[in-house]
């Protein structure tokens, strides 16, 4: 058995573990000792984070010896609010989305319940560039609280050709 000390919010714990267990059961220990989800949690010990599978072993005695930190982190926020505004019906709103999932559901409602047309006949453009609606905010770089422009796509015989 190793001796294992880990400093948790301003208090010290001691386990022990075997040598070859992983350090998953230091996480669940300290998830139920503290009612925070294992998730949340994040160990390190000599500036190098102490994964869910390494072992006693792995880090060796040397590592194994030192006192071991453990923190809680916030949660990951999954979702935020992007902006879509058009000069076109002068009107701005707000919707949630999946950081990591495409905008498309966000544009597709402010086309039909804002502007009453289909998403095709609209062209969305972030930092004045043309975006593509099938894209994630990640993808995109829009960060929370990100604004973006619709206008309507210009009709083929409203252009003139010079």
């Amino acid at each position: 058995m190793i001796s294992i000390r880990v400093s948790f919010h301003q208090r010290n714990y001691h386990y022990f573990l075997p040598e070859h267990k992983s350090f998953s059961y230091l996480y669940e220990k300290i998830s139920q000792q503290n009612g925070v989800p294992m998730s949340r949690l994040f160990i390190s010990c000599s500036d190098r984070k102490v994964l869910l599978t390494d072992t006693p072993a792995k880090l060796g005695d040397k590592e194994v010896s030192k006192l071991f930190e453990c923190v809680e982190v916030a949660p990951v926020q999954s979702k935020f609010q992007i902006h879509l505004q058009s000069s076109q019906a002068r009107s701005k709103r707000s919707y949630h989305v999946e950081e990591e999932k495409s905008i498309e559901s966000a544009c597709r409602r402010y086309a039909e319940q804002v502007l009453e047309l289909s998403i095709d006949e609209l062209v969305f453009k972030f930092d004045d560039e043309v975006i593509d609606w099938r894209r994630s905010p990640t993808d995109l770089d829009i960060d929370d609280g990100g604004c973006i422009d619709v206008v309507k796509k210009p009709r083929n015989d409203q252009i003139s050709i010079r």
